[in-house]
């Protein structure tokens, strides 16, 4: 027999989101251990933060693929136990886009949710003479 107990305290099974950004918005996620919530949502015009589920996101959007993008992998499961997740869809676009978005001003203690960090060769590491096709990194 299930108890009412046991399914309280069973976390939602949101699995694997990801947030990009660029080089710079990064260093201030990272320096500050804060994701400040800059979109407005069109239906609540409240500050959110925008997720998508897609891990090919940049290959998927050509006009982003030139600007450098770093990538925040976050543990979903975790993070749907003090904010809540949202799907999204774009009302101007008409494909699925996988989009999440969570209505804050901020999540505090990012670096709580972050399983590891997505430095795309191509966007980041041009200049150099890398052979991996992305570099990954532990977030700490």
């Amino acid at each position: 027999m299930i108890k009412l107990l046991d399914i309280l305290k069973e976390s939602k099974q949101v699995g694997l989101l990801y947030h990009w950004t660029d080089i710079y918005s990064s260093y201030n996620i990272i320096n500050d251990n804060f994701l400040k919530g800059y979109l407005t949502d069109t239906f609540t015009s409240q500050p959110a933060i925008s997720f998508t589920r897609n891990k090919n996101f940049l290959q998927t959007k050509p006009k982003l693929r030139n600007r450098p993008e770093i990538c925040f992998v976050v543990d979903g499961n975790k993070l749907s136990n003090q904010y809540k997740i949202q799907p999204f869809q774009d009302p101007k676009i008409k494909k699925d886009e996988m989009e999440e978005k969570v209505l804050t001003d901020g999540i505090s203690n990012f670096s709580d949710y972050v399983i590891k960090i997505i430095i795309p060769k191509k966007s980041f590491m041009k200049s150099f003479d890398y052979s991996p096709d992305q570099y990954e990194t532990k977030f700490q």
